[in-house]
């Protein structure tokens, strides 16, 4: 109330009204001016700023009457200008109907949604009565249904604070209820089905305490656990706007890799491939383990396969193969059976002078033998043999992978010509070669008659024709194939005869050592390739590389590829300087051999 100056004992007859001050540091203030004069009596004002305009809520402070029934309730005005005397009406007897009268309004803006609260103090009775409204400028205010105030709460006011600010209070006054953290939930869902996420989760405090508090999760998108892989779920917790609630989910791989080899089937009669390919729904392309097992050896070694599996050795070949994902699931192992035989029949022929029949026969001892052919015409035509022929013939074998002889001939002399013997002699330059080496026998055909032996001879080695070659004045050099397999080999080298001589043969010995190689190493982009080489052969197999850095060891076993080399990708080995060496393991015609140490920085 302002009473007049020369009135000091406020005897006077005045009423209440609004007065403000201003100041920048809250220390020093301006004289108090009138803000709110409506010309009756009114107290309790406060305001709230919503885009530029200020809505000012003031008690009317008179007795109720039927001059003035909205007294002792509230008037919202509003104003562009904060110190304007002057505010437009908006509305009153706001609270009416919802308490029996009002004081001390306070209002503020909700943090979530466009919605407004204004408490209303029912003097005398419950103490702040909570209304809500959508629209200022309405003046609409609803009496809240459902709220939780603490008992008969009375004239106050709400404060914006940031984060920051809040958190700074509850450090120095209620630690207890500042939240630091809340422990990470772990969970497990099959693909397909929605996590159960837990209604509670533990809240630590900065006192040092913690206790269990609900927690409001976002939602999970079904494309999150659609598949394997691990994905992170955010809730928020009743106690703190601020931290946050974690669920990490796992969603784990439960499906194997799939693998699949392409292989044609039947015989080869040359180098075959083999193209195994692995992927997993999760890791994607794989690294396949594959193992080749020839019959009749030793199971092989399992490899890491890059590329296609190349396979040149006659024999059927066991190619087994498998992969593993990054979770431990396994494909299983499958396999498949690849054929090789790069090696042609053999036949002979035996010449019945006083039957005056040629009989024929074959083997092979890979494939097996497919036919036996004859000609009559010199070569120009070729007919299936099935019973002994009674003239001269060019003759040859065919097996089943489709190798096709050298062309023999098996001379019948004219009738009444006995066909004089023949003594063959044969030895080798040297009884001792590598593999991929080409031994050479010198062979001597020698008989009773004037003329000497003429037509070719072959050296076999079992039933495979090894070499051939033409006599020359009764004699030939022959080059034999450089494919001899190692170990001490008995050769056989057969004359057949001509149309003066019987045929004959001899035998000599030849042993055959495992090739020398050499491993070296090389690395270039990330990419180590070891290179294995031999004289006069390819070397196949397995490489097993061993690298060292400090105290770890890392070792892979990789396979050669058709021109001898294998390559291993280091993109993904922790960084550090390795030593790294390889050693080839060697295989049945090529001996082992090791590189040198090399040093790699990753």
């Amino acid at each position: 109330k302002l009473y007049a100056e020369n009135d000091p004992n406020h005897t006077g007859s005045t009423y209440n009204k609004m007065m403000y001050a201003t100041t920048r540091d809250f220390r020093t203030f301006s004289e108090a001016k009138v803000w709110v004069d409506p010309g009756y009596s009114v107290i309790d004002s406060t305001m709230i700023d919503h885009n530029g305009t200020y809505y000012r809520f003031t008690k009317d402070e008179r007795n109720n009457s039927s001059t003035s029934p909205c007294s002792k309730f509230i008037i919202e005005e509003k104003s562009t200008e904060l110190r304007d005397t002057a505010y437009d009406f908006v509305k009153d007897c706001i609270g009416s109907g919802g308490v029996s009268a009002g004081e001390g309004p306070l209002v503020f803006k909700s943090n979530t949604e466009d919605r407004w609260y204004l408490f209303v103090d029912e003097y005398g009775g419950q103490g702040y009565v909570p209304f809500t409204s959508t629209d200022l400028d309405s003046g609409v205010w609803t009496k809240a249904t459902s709220y939780s105030l603490p008992k008969r709460p009375r004239h106050g006011t709400v404060l914006p604070v940031t984060q920051e600010e809040y958190d700074r209070l509850l450090t120095t006054y209620q630690p207890n209820l500042l939240v630091k953290g809340v422990d990470e939930v772990p969970l497990t869902t099959p693909a397909g089905v929605a996590p159960s996420l837990p209604a509670q989760v533990t809240a630590r405090y900065a006192d040092g305490s913690s206790s269990s508090v609900p927690v409001t999760w976002d939602a999970v998108p079904a494309s999150a656990y659609a598949r394997p892989g691990r994905f992170s779920v955010a809730g928020t917790i009743a106690d703190s706007q601020n931290v946050k609630a974690t669920a990490v989910v796992t969603v784990p791989d439960a499906a194997a890799p799939t693998v699949t080899a392409t292989a044609a089937p039947g015989w080869f009669t040359g180098p075959a491939t083999v193209t195994v390919t692995a992927t997993d729904e999760v890791d994607g392309p794989l690294v396949p383990k594959v193992r080749v097992t020839r019959s009749g050896e030793p199971a092989g070694p399992w490899t890491d396969q890059i590329g296609p599996l190349t396979i040149d050795r006659d024999g059927i070949h066991l190619v087994e193969y498998v992969a593993v994902d990054a979770a431990g699931n396994s494909s299983g192992i499958g396999s498949v059976t690849v054929r090789i035989d790069r090696t042609a029949p053999v036949s002979q022929a035996t010449v019945d002078v006083k039957g005056r029949t040629v009989t024929l026969r074959a083997a092979d001892d890979t494939s097996g033998v497919s036919r036996i052919e004859y000609s009559r015409d010199g070569g120009s035509t070729w007919q299936p043999y099935t019973v002994p022929l009674g003239s001269t013939v060019l003759y040859r074998a065919v097996d089943v992978a489709g190798n096709v002889e050298t062309t023999n001939q098996a001379v019948l002399p004219p009738a009444g010509v006995v066909l004089a013997p023949s003594a063959t002699k044969a030895a080798l330059t040297s009884a001792k070669v590598s593999y991929g080496t080409s031994p050479v026998v010198r062979v001597t055909v020698s008989g009773g008659l004037p003329a000497k032996p003429s037509g070719t001879v072959r050296v076999l080695l079992g039933s495979t024709a090894v070499g051939a070659g033409t006599l020359s004045a009764g004699t030939a050099t022959v080059k034999l194939a450089r494919n001899i397999g190692v170990g001490t080999r008995k050769l056989r080298v057969v004359y057949q005869g001509d149309s003066r001589y019987a045929g004959s043969a001899a035998d000599v010995t030849l042993k055959v050592v495992a090739a020398a190689s050499k491993t070296t190493l090389s690395v270039r982009k990330k990419q180590l390739t070891v290179k294995v080489t031999a004289s006069g052969v390819t070397p196949s197999g397995t490489v097993r590389i061993v690298a060292v850095r400090g105290g770890t060891k890392v070792v892979r076993t990789i396979r050669l590829n058709g021109r001898g080399t294998a390559v291993l990708d280091l993109g993904s080995w922790a960084r550090g300087t390795y030593r790294i060496t390889a050693t080839y393991s060697g295989s049945g015609t090529v001996a082992k051999s090791s590189s040198a140490v090399i040093r790699v920085t990753r």
